[in-house]
């Protein structure tokens, strides 16, 4: 067919999952290579979402699984799986050797189905074990699949409108999700009330009644929600309390897209039976697997008569094919290296979309390997979610723009408003920046916000341009890193974070010279260190025992009690000094005047390993030189306006700084 016959034809003869049809022509995909997708019309596309479904995990144009599946079909296309076959005995010991404490394998061909047989295993355990009304518990949010007994335990009601009535039995428990806390908390300050719902759940249920829930490890399509730390260990331990089984829907994050080759296993939980379908085969093959412990098998073969054994077929289950696709793609993931590289690079393409927090409507940036969520707000400050049809013209924007994201379709109410990100293990570097400048700019053209250009301009600078040794007499020395070392500036509100692979914080004393509000005007040129206009000077640090002021908003947060002790380069040499020396309120910016609080004269911050603590600190005793009875006073007004500058030649190597009240001597 030519062109323009085969677009009729599919515009004409397909119904389009999740499309409302208006009879134009939508995209008619062609080939793909790595992350590259052409349509039709030629078009190339950088493909962000793994085949839109995160299941493409490998990458497009493995031809070794093509090769692999051609061979066993010319061999052995398909026999019914109540008997076995090569390759699924092959990919089964295979599989199973990253899986310990899971010993059984039951194939099918969807994530929907393979969730299905695990529902179905759960309620006849319960059953045998003389339960006639088992209880399944889901969380909102999540997403188990297409069938109705899946849709029965998915907590995203705009999937399920019209399709009732569903199937009773199953019970709903709040989403762990902290950036839109169901008890109103924030992440750290609570006692984790979303897992201690799981157990009042149970207990509502009636004793005995509940065989199972049912959770998606990191919730995937309700937003990208990363559970808090914690969470899993106790959710497990209720269940074990109780007496039901954890299944874990791992059919997206199963396989290593999260740089575990199960989700599971960063959480260091032992699941009863976890369901895998998108990555077991990359999508060359439809293939998906149930896996169970040895005591659920064996649970299933105690019955008598018709109820000895698990009464279930899956038709395609049975395919040979399939499961060649499976263990070559398996057999690749082993060979490359591809799940280390999942969480090496899914930690990079977190930093790079993490820029986008500086957008005014980007309300948080979370993920886990390479599945990681943008969500889009109306105001940072009220969290109200944007609208669905604007988070869709961003998608929009960045598909004109040449890269392919996701988002949450139509499945929660008011909350249809984060956009996805999940590219294939053998993603660059270059295709993560490339991601990354989509999204702003799209950002930028749809909700008309830019980045300003003096921001944008200082991505790159070498600190030893702007921090250089002194070299005078009295002077104290800097550590810049070594020669050639360039420090890259993350952006995020209010603050900035120095970024490089190996030291992501410079080392010993070197120039923070940005002390406040986020902005880095301090550089505007990349030869000197100007003073800021109106925030005080960019002061390098001296080295030894100083506190270095956190950027947020320029309060001085260096040192309170219980906190990690990373205020000063060195923990040998942050004894014996009072905060009151150094901690001055920043000139020129009266909303940050008088907010940090240096501690009392008589407490002396010392360092154990990590933690800050004060201790009593005697008087000390009178300067020499100095009349008793006379005791120096520390001025409480700021420094006026560039007291503290850098030399604005960049090859000057003297640096002036301001004089700082020595440290009090201890007895």
């Amino acid at each position: 067919m030519d062109t323009r016959t085969l677009r009729q034809a599919d515009t004409d003869n397909i119904w389009h999952h999740l499309t409302r049809h208006s009879g134009r022509p939508g995209p008619v995909m062609v080939r793909g290579e790595g992350l590259r997708l052409w349509d039709l019309d030629g078009k190339e596309y950088l493909d962000a979402t793994s085949g839109g479904v995160w299941c493409v995990n490998v990458g497009y144009g493995r031809r070794e699984i093509a090769e692999r599946v051609a061979r066993q079909l010319e061999t052995l296309p398909y026999y019914v799986g109540s008997a076995g076959n090569v390759p699924a005995a092959e990919f089964s010991a295979r599989l199973l050797r990253h899986a310990p404490g899971l010993s059984r394998l039951y194939f099918s061909s969807s994530g929907s189905e393979a969730n299905e047989k695990a529902y179905k295993m759960a309620r006849l355990i319960a059953y045998l074990r003389g339960t006639k009304d088992p209880v399944i518990l889901y969380r909102d949010r999540d997403y188990h699949g297409t069938t109705l007994g899946a849709l029965s335990t998915s907590g995203q009601s705009e999937r399920r409108d019209g399709f009732g009535p569903f199937l009773p039995g199953f019970s709903e428990v709040p989403a762990a999700h902290c950036y839109r806390c169901a008890f109103g908390l924030e992440r750290g300050s609570c006692s984790l009330e979303c897992a201690a719902a799981v157990e009042e759940a149970i207990v509502r249920s009636g004793s005995g009644r509940v065989a199972a829930a049912v959770f998606e490890t990191v919730t995937a399509g309700g937003g990208v929600i990363v559970p808090p730390e914690g969470y899993w260990p106790e959710v497990a331990e209720i269940l074990r309390r109780h007496g039901a089984l954890l299944i874990l829907d791992e059919v997206v994050t199963g396989m290593g897209r999260t740089g575990a080759m199960f989700a599971f296993d960063r959480y260091g939980i032992d699941p009863d039976v976890v369901t895998l379908a998108k990555g077991v085969a990359s999508a060359y093959m439809p293939v998906s697997v149930t896996l169970t412990t040895e005591e659920v098998f064996r649970g299933l073969q105690e019955g008598e008569g018709a109820l000895g054994y698990f009464r279930d077929i899956s038709t395609f289950g049975g395919s040979a094919a399939a499961a060649a696709a499976a263990d070559e793609n398996l057999a690749i993931i082993e060979r490359e290296g591809l799940v280390a590289r999942a969480g090496t690079m899914g930690e990079e393409l977190l930093r790079k979309l993490s820029e986008a927090l500086a957008h005014p409507m980007v309300g948080d940036v979370r993920g886990l390997g390479l599945l990681c969520g943008v969500e889009l707000v109306k105001s940072k400050e009220s969290r109200e979610p944007l609208s669905e049809d604007r988070a869709m013209a961003v998608v929009a924007r960045m598909a004109e723009l040449g890269v392919l994201a996701g988002r949450t379709n139509r499945s929660i109410p008011g909350g249809n408003n984060t956009i996805n990100f999940a590219p294939a293990y053998t993603v660059t570097s270059e295709d993560i920046e490339t991601i990354g400048a989509t999204l702003m700019k799209a950002l930028s053209d749809v909700l008309g916000w830019r980045l300003p250009d003096w921001r944008r301009e200082c991505q790159s600078w070498n600190p030893l341009r702007i921090c250089p040794v002194g070299r005078s007499s009295g002077t104290p020395a800097f550590r810049p890193e070594a020669r050639g070392t360039t420090w890259r500036v993350a952006m995020r509100p209010r603050r900035q974070v120095l970024r490089q692979s190996s030291r992501p914080r410079p080392s010993r004393g070197s120039c923070r010279s940005w002390p406040s509000c986020g902005f880095c005007r301090s550089w505007p040129s990349r030869g000197s260190c100007r003073p800021l206009s109106s925030l005080g000077s960019c002061r390098p640090l001296p080295p030894l025992g100083s506190w270095k002021l956190r950027p947020s908003l320029g309060s001085c947060r260096s040192w309170p009690s219980r906190r990690p002790c990373w205020s000063w380069p060195s923990r040998v040499f942050c004894r014996n000094w009072r905060p009151q020396d150094f901690c001055r309120p920043w000139p020129d910016w009266p909303r940050l005047a008088g907010r940090h609080r240096p501690q009392p004269s008589s407490l002396r911050l010392t360092c154990s390993g990590t933690r800050a603590r004060y201790s009593p600190l005697p008087p000390p005793a009178p300067p020499r030189g100095r009349p008793a009875g006379r005791s120096r006073t520390f001025p409480s007004a700021p420094p006026r306006r560039g007291a503290a500058a850098v030399d604005s030649e960049p090859d000057h190597h003297a640096v002036r700084l301001p004089r700082l009240h020595a440290p009090p001597q201890t007895p």
